[in-house]
């Protein structure tokens, strides 16, 4: 295709000329009909042209580099923010992985320090329970009290506690529990048990005091009573009784003050009435031994067997 402007040939279908820039295209359309050469003076407006042509050609390339220039720094830009974000929520990801997972292992920490210390408390409870055992008076239970198996001294066995001691039947009674104060022997018949307790005297009793007013308690609570033994100046106490609240329930109630406490040994069993005479004979022998092995009762005689005692014989003194 040759250039109208000036006359340079170029490739068929090229929009501007090679040589001068001229646009091909609008020029294409004009050279349907065969022009004549036009003179040199009359290219001095189309040097005009071609150089506003030129500029506006010029111009328009650069604004095109502008717009490209422009989106690439927009691109850049919108990758850059999406980066950051990619990066920013890697890293809290990664941090709350990783915050998750001290969680996680703080709680399995917890865990297992929370099974460590129940663990440690069990096994403190049971070494507990097994020296309270340990602590405890030796009995072969028994469902039902029998006093046959009471007759013998061999059927005692004596227990040092705080500061006392005292003798329990061995194969009588069904329990034998710690209490506040002491130790209780119980059976399944709700009138069999025995009990020694030790506790402090109350404010600044003295003796005489304090067993005076052991007295009168027990004044109150039985009836049928008898003072078997009452010595005030040396804080002892010794009554029997049935229980006002129950008829059938018979007390054997033993008190001693010493120093800043009272020791006390109280025997309940089943009021005899009108049971056979052996009957009553066994009870009587039962907290005769009682009395005799108990360390703070101040008796003066050994224990003696139930022929001795049968027989009213007071046996060999300590």
């Amino acid at each position: 295709m040759v250039c109208p402007n000036c006359k340079t040939k170029n490739e068929d279908g090229a929009v501007y000329c090679e040589n001068c820039g001229t646009r091909l295209s609008e020029k294409v359309k004009k050279e349907a009909k065969p022009q004549p050469e036009e003179p040199k003076k009359e290219a001095k407006p189309k040097k005009t042209v071609k150089a506003k042509k030129e500029n506006k050609v010029k111009t328009e390339a650069p604004e095109s580099g502008y717009k490209s220039a422009k989106g690439i720094i927009t691109t850049l830009s919108v990758l850059i923010v999406v980066m950051a974000l990619a990066l920013g929520v890697g890293l809290w990801q990664n941090n709350a992985g990783k915050s998750q997972s001290a969680a996680a292992t703080t709680e399995e920490e917890e865990t297992d320090s929370a099974k460590t210390t129940e663990k440690t408390t069990e096994k403190a409870t049971t070494e507990e329970k097994e020296e309270e055992d340990e602590d405890l008076p030796d009995i072969e239970a028994k469902d039902k009290v029998d006093y046959s198996k009471v007759l013998t001294l061999s059927a005692y066995e004596t227990f040092s506690a705080d500061g006392y001691s005292f003798a329990y039947p061995k194969d009588f009674y069904k329990k034998v529990s710690s209490t506040d104060n002491g130790y209780r022997f119980e059976s399944d018949d709700e009138h069999e048990w025995l009990e020694y307790s030790k506790e402090k005297v109350s404010g600044s009793q003295s003796t005489s005091e304090a067993i005076s007013s052991i007295r009168s308690g027990l004044m109150s609570r039985l009836t049928e009573r008898n003072d078997i033994l009452y010595k005030e100046s040396s804080g002892l106490c010794i009554m029997g009784g049935v229980e006002k609240s129950d008829k059938e329930q018979a007390i054997y109630y033993l008190s001693r003050v010493q120093g800043n406490y009272i020791y006390t040994m109280e025997i309940g069993y089943g009021y005899p009435g009108t049971s056979p005479s052996t009957e009553k004979n066994q009870k009587d022998y039962y907290v005769d031994c009682l009395y005799r092995y108990c360390s703070f009762a101040g008796g003066s005689y050994k224990p003696r067997s139930y022929s001795m005692f049968l027989d009213d014989d007071m046996g060999t003194k300590k």
